[in-house]
């Protein structure tokens, strides 16, 4: 079982409420712009969500869009992510306010 303040633990929660309240376009979206992210980040043991740097996340929205979503529904899946972190209480760093403009 993974430590309840994990990286792995709290994106596994935040799934589990996307799909038990039933948000099935952001589950969609956490699998294509997130879970990756928190994948490579625990491939290297960083295990913490102050892990998840600008950089991390300029480069999953990035890549969403090499992919062909647009980058604007990727940015609002970190926004929305942000928000659960938000409500549940889990420290974490700011997201880049110019995010949209460093990718354009």
């Amino acid at each position: 079982m993974h430590d309840p303040g994990s990286l792995n633990s709290i994106a596994f929660r935040y799934a589990r409420w996307l799909r038990d309240t039933g948000q099935w376009d952001a589950m969609d979206l956490f699998t294509s712009v997130i879970h990756p992210a928190v994948g490579w980040l625990a491939s290297r043991g960083q295990a913490s969500i102050m892990d998840i740097s600008p950089s991390i996340i300029r480069r999953t929205v990035l890549v969403a869009r090499r992919d062909g979503l647009d980058p604007e529904l990727a940015i609002g899946a970190w926004n929305d992510f942000w928000t659960y972190l938000d409500s549940d209480g889990v420290p974490h760093r700011p997201l880049p306010p110019d995010l949209l403009a460093s990718i354009a």
